[in-house]
Parts: structure tokens; C-alpha cells; sequence
């Protein structure tokens, strides 16, 4: 559940650096060419972990986040920034941090 941004390239976009979000944990469930499960977990941010996940990203959306940076690396670096910033209340106490909706929905999708 606990995600962490860190800088991340991509052999398909080289010298391109980008903030990506990823889960700090994950766990992978794979057949070996005996047709065995295996199951392995990678925790604290494991680099292995986050390469997982960026391949997969690959599979199944065609292309990973460092695509983004890529293609508008100032636009994602305002929407990187905005995620951030924190929006004022109502009264004077200050400000409240907000769930993005990208996370909300994540969560939902989890429950």
C-alpha cells in the first residue's frame, strides 16, 4: 500500500529521467518452464521491485511513465508539482492535505 516517488529511466527513452510513483512493496506470483509457482516478494523500495513494476507497465499499457517525461517534461514536472501543493480550507487554520484521485481510486480498486 505505501508508495514513494523516485527518479527512474527507461532504455526506451534514454538520457530521460523521471519522478515516477511506485509501490515500495510488491509480490510476484510466476510459473518456471516446469510449470512450478513460485511466489516472490520485494520490499523497502528493492530495485528489482520497481524494475517489475516498470516492465509491466510496458506490458500492459505499451509504454512506462518515463514515456511522459519524454514526450512534455515540463508539463509533468507542473503536474508532478501540483499533486503537492497543498490547497487552502475554508477557515484560517492553514492548510489540509488532500487524497489525489488517482489515489482514491487506487484504494477503492484495493477494497
Amino acid at each position: 500500500e505505501e508508495k514513494k516517488f523516485g527518479r527512474e529511466g527507461c532504455l526506451s527513452y534514454p538520457n530521460v529521467y523521471g519522478f515516477i510513483e511506485r509501490f515500495t512493496s510488491v509480490k510476484v506470483s510466476y510459473c518456471d518452464m516446469n510449470w512450478k509457482k513460485h511466489i516472490v516478494e520485494y520490499k523497502d523500495g528493492d530495485i528489482l521491485g520497481i524494475v517489475i513494476q516498470h516492465e509491466m507497465e510496458h506490458l500492459e499499457e505499451g509504454h512506462c511513465q518515463v514515456h511522459g517525461w519524454w514526450k512534455d517534461p515540463e508539463a509533468r514536472k507542473k503536474e508532478l508539482e501540483e499533486s503537492f501543493k497543498p490547497q487552502e480550507e475554508q477557515h484560517s487554520e492553514g492548510y489540509e492535505i488532500v487524497e489525489s484521485e488517482d489515489k482514491k481510486r487506487e484504494r477503492e480498486e484495493l477494497c
